[in-house]
């Protein structure tokens, strides 16, 4: 009877044993990834070849990440032609040809993931439109003379011309000849003037003036025509000046020393052009181009300031262009915006071990100074890694917790 007890002991302990073993499951990952598009921005105008950028990330690993156009399939990091992009922090990234593609159209681009257990993710879409080609016309005008106008003398003709793009040429037509061709080599700004003399035309007669613009990708637009009537003989000057204040915008916001810059024109000549700041008298300027160098310093900070222009031209005929405000701020406003931080790895309510790698992605609309790890409420380490607001990507702050120096089964609150 002892040896039968005896044998009975071992196989009871021996299934004791197994019973152990099965009351360890292992946990199911049903996490799914997280992803984003962070290049391009939603409703981004591209062209030419762009990296179409995606930050994917999980808890677990990564297995594949799909990039789509207008629904169809355009990257694939499980395929061998793909294998060769370059991963950094965690986002793929896949170069298209936007040259390939319908011109001024726009598209739908999304993103999938899917992680080691099978949990997939969809990033938002976004939309964007390609232009590769300009086919948008330049556009222009005749600053003076005006159509129906009486002139005499020598006579400044003054166009204005713009484009999204640049310009390559204006032409200049009276009476439907071709008199002078502009390059964009010899502009001011985009303002074109010509001095024509009357006295070589057909006296007490209408005269068309027109001209012809052309960009660099070859649009082209008409300008015009104005239509004036040429009368040399004992014509008293009674046209007063005409002008523009180009600089700075109405309603804009300046300080330091600013340029008042004013294109004045007159059928016969410009005498002189008075700048007038609050109503006082601040300069006269008598010599092209018009402009005076305003000292902002000088005036109430956090105000509107009223910026009149009288322009007289040679016979004393006066004009007073209408006037702009502008806001005077010499003082910086303070930046009132907190940073943002997110820590994307290790993931809320992990289970963690051995040396553990907290990764961070902290933006702001101006700087960083510094980002602070807290454990528990309590500040464990500091990253001091400068971040300035012209700086192209943010830096990626990090800190290494070594877990095996922290008590086992604990649960451990960082921010």
């Amino acid at each position: 009877m002892r040896y039968f007890h005896f044998i009975s002991s071992i196989i009871f302990f021996s299934f004791s044993c197994d019973n152990v073993g099965l009351n360890n499951p292992k946990v199911e990952d049903t996490t799914p990834p997280t992803i984003n598009i962070i290049y391009p921005a939603n409703q981004a105008i591209v062209d030419g070849t762009i990296n179409i950028s995606v930050y994917a990330h999980d808890n677990s690993a990564i297995e594949k990440v799909k990039i789509f156009i207008d629904d169809s399939i355009i990257y694939d990091n499980t395929l061998q032609e793909y294998q060769l992009n370059t991963l950094i922090y965690n986002i793929y990234q896949h170069e298209w040809d936007t040259g390939k593609h319908t011109d001024d159209e726009y598209y739908s681009i999304t993103a999938s993931a899917m992680d080691s257990s099978g949990n997939y993710s969809h990033a938002n879409p976004i939309q964007i439109q390609i232009d590769n080609h300009d086919n948008i016309k330049p556009e222009g005008l005749f600053l003076s003379p005006s159509t129906g106008q009486i002139v005499n003398g020598n006579v400044e003709i003054i166009l204005h011309g713009e484009d999204n793009d640049s310009i390559d040429y204006l032409t200049l037509y009276i009476g439907g000849d071709s008199i002078e061709t502009f390059s964009a080599s010899n502009l001011s700004g985009n303002y074109y003037h010509y001095f024509w003399n009357t006295l070589n035309a057909d006296e007490d007669n209408l005269h068309s003036i027109h001209a012809v613009i052309v960009d660099l990708s070859g649009n082209h637009n008409l300008i015009g025509p104005v239509n004036v009537y040429v009368d040399n003989h004992d014509a008293p000057d009674i046209l007063p000046p005409q002008g523009t204040i180009t600089n700075p915008p109405s309603g804009s916001v300046v300080n330091d020393v600013i340029s008042i810059e004013v294109n004045a024109y007159d059928n016969i000549g410009i005498g002189n052009v008075n700048f007038i700041i609050n109503g006082v008298l601040a300069n006269i300027d008598s010599t092209y181009p018009y402009n005076y160098q305003w000292n902002t310093l000088e005036y109430e900070e956090d105000y509107d300031h009223v910026i009149n222009i009288d322009i007289y031209d040679e016979s004393n005929n006066m004009t007073s262009l209408y006037p702009i405000t502008v806001y005077v701020n010499n003082m910086p406003e303070m930046d009132i915006i907190p940073p943002s931080i997110v820590i994307y790895e290790p993931a809320s309510n992990q289970t963690l071990s051995g040396i553990v790698n907290f990764s961070t992605i902290a933006t702001d609309n101006d700087s960083i100074h510094k980002v602070e790890f807290y454990k528990n409420y309590s500040l464990t380490y500091t990253d001091s890694l400068k971040f300035e607001q012209n700086d192209s990507l943010p830096p990626y702050y990090t800190y290494e917790w070594n877990t095996t120096e922290e008590s086992d089964d604990t649960q451990f609150i960082w921010y």
